[in-house]
């Protein structure tokens, strides 16, 4: 039945009025005549009846009991198809493989206010992720398309100590590579920084302090809080002496 009326809603009203007008022409006809309308006359009123105010009527069921069947189509770096994606939309879930991408299914009554829905396609394993925006409009069964690129969102954070454990204020931490990202610990050394790759890949760090000696060192980005330990260059000429 949905079906039907996703196919109805799209006639347009024209169609609905030329249904009419053969209704009235067919009674204009008999009525001239003077006849009874026959029982085939009958029932091809009810039909084109039935094909006028369906068009009219569709809106309203499907808003009603509607399907949204949104397909996602999901491309790799190289902008080739690729079945290896995780899809998600924000309304609808999961996404569940079909033939050609994914498929998520949206009740009408469920769908945003404004009609616009987000759909999110990652391959973990790569560090891949791309998202799309999708609006839900007359079209039941509309198709998105995600193109994937390099996750890049994580943030990397942690504290800077001397050897004592002693956190350290006024030390320069930057991700290598990004040094005008830079930024310096207050009193409780602590730092935040953009990682510029995504959760749970390696970043290099470096820490900058006069008096004290480090070499930039690999911590992992994502919710992990890692220590970056700074040695006073005495120590550390001590310990290359040794």
């Amino acid at each position: 039945m949905s079906k039907i009326f996703e196919i109805a809603s799209r006639i347009s009203n024209a169609w609905s009025l030329a249904a009419f007008a053969i209704i009235a022409l067919i009674f204009l006809v008999v009525k001239i005549r003077g006849k009874k309308i026959p029982s085939i006359a009958w029932g091809v009123i009810v039909a084109v009846l039935f094909l006028a105010i369906t068009p009219m009527i569709a809106p309203l069921y499907l808003n009603t009991y509607g399907i949204y069947r949104a397909r996602t189509i999901v491309l790799d770096e190289n902008g080739m198809p690729t079945n290896e994606a995780k899809v998600v939309c924000s309304v609808g879930g999961e996404g569940k493989k079909v033939e050609g991408g994914w498929e998520c299914d949206i009740p009408s009554k469920t769908k945003p206010a404004d009609g616009k829905m987000q759909v999110y396609g990652s391959v973990p394993d790569a560090y891949l992720t791309g998202h799309a925006e999708l609006e839900l409009k007359e079209d039941y069964s509309p198709v998105v398309t995600i193109k994937l690129g390099k996750d890049t969102s994580a943030k990397v954070m942690g504290m800077v100590v001397d050897e004592n454990q002693v956190p350290l204020e006024g030390v320069q931490v930057g991700v290598v590579g990004f040094e005008s990202e830079a930024v310096t610990t207050q009193r409780a050394g602590n730092f935040f920084l953009p990682a510029h790759k995504a959760n749970g890949q390696q970043v290099r760090l470096y820490a900058i302090k006069d008096g004290y000696f480090a070499l930039p060192e690999w911590h992992q980005a994502g919710d992990f809080a890692v220590t970056i330990m700074l040695r006073k260059q005495h120590s550390a000429a001590k310990r290359k002496g040794a």
